[in-house]
């Protein structure tokens, strides 16, 4: 919660979720296109998940795993290295890695955002989703990755 995923949706798509300083704004999945050289891709916004039990986890988290689990070709894990998402590092890194065991056959691109606040030294690509820095190369890399999965 509050990484800034719907901010990122937002830039790179045609999805108009809503966008606050606080957590757990996003409470429905939204869903928006992009277009690059003739294709479209779809891109899914949604509620940030806590790092806790299938089981443990509310109505809004059971519909983001559902969407996961069912619409996505890629992950984009969203890091906020500047930790005022209110969750330390640490458990970020905890919740990727229940991410990975739940998802172990879908790609996870892991991006820090908020590179306008705080640089860091890590091997992570850096975005700002409220600038757009970075955000370009990361779509591309994205892009990319959806090619390579592509059967000849």
């Amino acid at each position: 919660p509050n990484v800034g995923k719907s901010a990122l949706v937002s830039r790179i798509s045609t999805a108009k979720p809503r966008v606050a300083v606080y957590p757990f704004t996003t409470q429905e999945i939204s869903v928006g296109t992009f277009e690059k050289r003739y294709i479209r891709y779809q891109v899914i916004d949604t509620p940030g998940l806590l790092d806790r039990e299938l089981s443990k986890r509310n109505p809004m988290e059971l519909r983001a795993v559902l969407a996961l689990r069912h619409l996505a070709d890629v992950i984009v894990f969203i890091f906020d290295p500047t930790e005022t998402c209110g969750y330390l590092l640490p458990q970020q890194e905890h919740l990727l890695e229940t991410i990975r065991s739940e998802f172990a056959k879908v790609p996870i691109i892991e991006v820090e955002n908020k590179s306008d606040l705080l640089k860091t030294r890590s091997d992570r690509p850096r975005i700002s989703a409220e600038t757009g820095a970075g955000v370009q190369k990361l779509v591309d890399g994205i892009v990319e990755l959806l090619k390579a999965q592509q059967p000849l």
